[in-house]
């Protein structure tokens, strides 16, 4: 934007062009004007108030911003030619760029853009109603939104909102995006009554109840829960009914898996089911050196994971417990320490491939067996000089392994154990101090290719991918993905030598389709088969699918 300057002798402005008032005298600027309208995706209707953002493509340089009149216009005056994208912002409303692009426009000195039409789509709003057995309303039940995505092929939670009921049991969540949802029901009778009588002695005649966390529509058991579909503009109406049993308690100690004695400072946490991404909040719980004592849990199955510290060592302990109506005593939870890995990079042909290497231990699957966690992954540098590395790894667990750094001709051909060959893809540590060989080699193929349509034209940024063949279960870390340049060109390099499937599309979300594997099946039937030998070269033609057949 611009800025004209007046000076006089007694009068100074500084004014930006858009807004000249009629006492500053100024010369006209022959800018660009930009105009258009902010609708709702939904029926049409103008939006007033929202917020629009012009930015510069390719310059960093702030947006400019201005707000839409009651009749959903904007007009933005002066502008520079270039070529710039537009977007737009109101609350309760997002941008879904896979439905809607952002508008780019090229602006012309002196020339008027108009016409824009930029489309929000509502948010949804999740409601219900939670009762007891009685049908009676229950306040202060918390309810919490989940949703489901993939990272690196494997299913990951994350929380997406929360809510609470009110004195009529009811609650009310809004801001939500369109998708598919868990929604969980979680009370805590205890503290209800703690906050009701505090600490004093009473006789109760009743025992004290215990509610299970229950996952829409009525289990304990998030694989056997049902999603819930929300679309945009939508108010979404789920109910609970939640029952109350006598709670029960589990009793047990947690014990070092080497020496066999009781941990001196332990911690524990315990989760519903398979469901480890939130501990419940509902149990009390205890531990000292003798052992641990949660209470106030119902019947049910969990899982507990155990935690503490010797030295500079962790300890860690998982198992799952199925807990009756008379609850668990005796129980006796193991805690492993990370048993130390000694590791070296060498390379096939006696050189130093490159100073600064990583290496990567990926968690074959959740510990809990139902869901990714972020600490499944980790990463050791490798050192500079002599590129050795130390690591610890959880004994029993299964790890993949991948050299992260590699330089393009260079691939991860094997690893060793005591001079043995074992699976990079299913590493098992069984002891201490095991010394790991990481065999690297520059032996790595590589592929040329073009990206052309049925009319033997150049598909520019098209999408590609890589997908290795002959596995029933597509492993997100071996797929290999790039995009055509301008000219459709494209190239993969540092190809483990084997037998691949390339795919190519006009449009598509790659990097969702990476996350969650299972989406390429569709399109099995449209790749081209290419096998990578050592050391080989390829060029390759392809046609990209279609945009309108990845839809």
């Amino acid at each position: 934007m611009r800025l004209t300057a007046l000076v006089g002798t007694l009068l100074f402005c500084a004014l930006v062009i858009k807004s000249v008032p009629a006492s500053c005298s100024v010369a006209p600027f022959d800018g660009a004007i930009v105009e258009g309208t902010v609708v709702s995706a939904m029926g049409g209707r103008p939006l007033p108030r929202a917020k629009v953002f012009l930015n510069f493509v390719g310059k960093n340089q702030p947006p400019e911003v201005v707000s839409t009149d009651d009749a959903g216009r904007f007009l933005l005056r002066n502008i520079d030619p270039g070529t710039y994208r537009l977007s737009a912002s109101k609350e309760g409303f997002f941008t879904d760029e896979h439905l809607f692009y952002q508008a780019t426009i090229d602006v012309s000195e002196g020339r008027r853009s108009s016409g824009t039409l930029i489309r929000l789509l509502p948010l949804a709003v999740l409601k219900g109603r939670v009762v007891e057995q009685h049908n009676d309303p229950m306040q202060h039940v918390a309810i919490s939104v989940y949703g489901l995505d993939y990272f690196r092929g494997q299913p990951r939670l994350n929380a997406i909102a929360h809510g609470v009921t009110d004195d009529r049991g009811e609650y009310r969540i809004s801001g939500v995006r369109p998708g598919s949802y868990f929604l969980m029901a979680d009370y805590d009778a205890h503290r209800e009554w703690t906050s009701a009588f505090g600490n004093t002695k009473v006789n109760r005649l009743e025992p004290e109840l215990a509610y299970a966390d229950v996952f829409f529509p009525d289990t304990p058991d998030i694989l056997q829960a049902q999603k819930v579909e929300v679309h945009a503009g939508d108010e979404s109406e789920v109910d609970f009914a939640l029952n109350g049993v006598p709670g029960v308690s589990i009793q047990g100690r947690i014990l070092n898996g080497i020496t066999g004695m009781p941990s001196a400072k332990p911690s524990i946490e315990i989760y519903q089911g398979r469901f480890t991404a939130a501990a419940i909040h509902n149990a009390q719980v205890s531990v000292h050196p003798e052992g641990f004592l949660i209470e106030n849990v119902s019947p049910g199955l969990y899982t507990l994971r155990a935690t503490f510290s010797e030295g500079d060592n962790p300890y860690t302990g998982e198992q799952m417990v199925r807990v009756g109506n008379g609850g668990v005593r005796n129980l006796e939870l193991v805690a492993m320490p990370h048993f130390e890995v000694r590791g070296h990079i060498r390379t096939t042909d006696g050189k130093a491939a490159r100073a600064h290497l990583s290496v990567e231990f990926a968690a074959i699957g959740s510990r809990s067996g139902a869901f990714f966690n972020a600490d499944d992954v980790f990463r050791v540098s490798a050192n500079t000089s002599d590129l050795k590395f130390t690591g610890k790894l959880q004994p029993g667990d299964h790890y993949r392994v991948r050299v992260l750094g590699l330089p393009a001709d260079y691939y991860l051909k094997s690893v060793l154990i005591a001079g043995q060959d074992v699976p990079q893809n299913d590493l098992v540590i069984g002891g201490d101090g095991v010394d790991l060989e990481l065999l690297i080699s520059p032996g790595a193929g590589r592929i040329d290719g073009l990206a052309f349509n049925s009319r033997n034209e150049a598909v520019r940024g098209s999408y590609i991918a890589l997908l290795p063949e002959g596995s029933t279960q597509i492993d997100s870390d071996l797929i290999r993905r790039t995009r055509a340049d301008g000219n459709g060109k494209f190239s993969l390099d540092g190809l483990p030598p084997g037998s691949y499937r390339l795919l190519a599309w006009e449009d598509i979300n790659l990097e969702e389709m990476v996350n969650n594997p299972d989406l390429f099946r569709p399109y099995e039937k449209d790749s081209q088969a290419v096998r990578i030998e050592e050391q080989g070269q390829y060029s390759v033609s392809i046609v990209p699918i279609s945009a309108a057949r990845s839809q």
